[in-house]
Order: structure tokens, then C-alpha cells, then sequence
């Protein structure tokens, strides 16, 4: 059984308010890894399954860099659905992926914004 599959549920991610063109693409395309080697994790979407668990990572990456202006100044909270793509399990700390199928469209479905 592959841990990827599609799921239904409430997630959350860093992002700007409103929406910008970049809000829903994976890393590879907004910060490569530096020694250029990418792997199946950096074309998916980084999600978390609560919104204390979004909010935990982002104190700890706010200690390393200026967080707002690398990852948004907000997190969102989106409603995923099967179609939109396969998603792993949350892990210890509640991050989780989603490999996007090629005509899903997550682009405008955020419920609310909370400011960080």
C-alpha cells in the first residue's frame, strides 16, 4: 500500500493574504535545494493537518529566517479533496504532502486566513 492516496481533509499552509501567484507551488520551483538535487518530496505541496501544528513549524523556522518573507505572512486553511491529488499521512509533526493531479484546482479555496 503506498502511504500517498487520496484523502479528504482540512489542511493548512503558509501563504501570503491574498492569495499570490506562487501560493500553491512546490519547492522545487520557488527555492530549489542548493545542491540542485531534486527529489519527489520537493514537486509536492507542503501542508500541516492542524493549525497549531502549521503554527509550531513556523516559530521554528522564524528562528532561522525571516519565515514571513520566505514562506507568507499568513497560514490557510483549505478544505482537500480525493480529486485534488494524492496526499501523504500527517507525520509526528503534523506535516504532510500532496502531489497534485494535473487538474486540480486549489487556487482561490481558502476557508479563512489566520495572520502570523
Amino acid at each position: 500500500m503506498s502511504k500517498f492516496q487520496p484523502r479528504n481533509v482540512t489542511a493548512y499552509r503558509f501563504m501570503n493574504n491574498p492569495e499570490v501567484n506562487d501560493s500553491f507551488l512546490p519547492a522545487a520551483l520557488v527555492s530549489p535545494p542548493a545542491d540542485g538535487m531534486l527529489t519527489c518530496e520537493h514537486w509536492a505541496l507542503s501542508f500541516f493537518d492542524s493549525l497549531n501544528s502549521a503554527q509550531n513549524k513556523f516559530k521554528q523556522l522564524n528562528q532561522r529566517v525571516d519565515a514571513k518573507k520566505k514562506y507568507g505572512d499568513h497560514i490557510g486553511e483549505i478544505e482537500l479533496i480525493q480529486a485534488d491529488g494524492l496526499a501523504s499521512l500527517p507525520n509526528e509533526k503534523g506535516h504532510f504532502s500532496l502531489h497534485e493531479e494535473l487538474e486540480a484546482k486549489v487556487t482561490g479555496r481558502i476557508k479563512r486566513f489566520i495572520p502570523l
